[in-house]
């Protein structure tokens, strides 16, 4: 059986302004209290993905690492 501790998946990932984003692997939380795990089939990068990688001189830069990628399609369980 798999359980969230082992589940491993693929994120975009901003370090710093200087080196852009990165595939890296990520292992994935354990959901708390009221919060649900899933799994993601696919995950785009959106507008504000790019505004963390060139952030404007009017905002506060964006906190990093930066894990872009929060319009994403989603596996449903299979029902009976």
């Amino acid at each position: 059986m798999t359980t969230p501790s082992t589940l491993i998946g693929k994120a975009a990932v901003l370090k710093d302004l200087d080196s852009g984003y990165e595939v890296v692997d990520k292992q994935a939380p354990s959901p708390g209290r009221g919060e649900a795990l899933v799994q993601l089939n696919f995950s785009g990068c959106c507008y504000t993905d790019t505004q963390a990688r060139f952030p404007s001189p009017n905002e506060p830069p964006p906190r990093r690492p930066h894990i872009g990628g929060h319009e994403g399609t989603l596996a449903s369980p299979r029902q009976p």
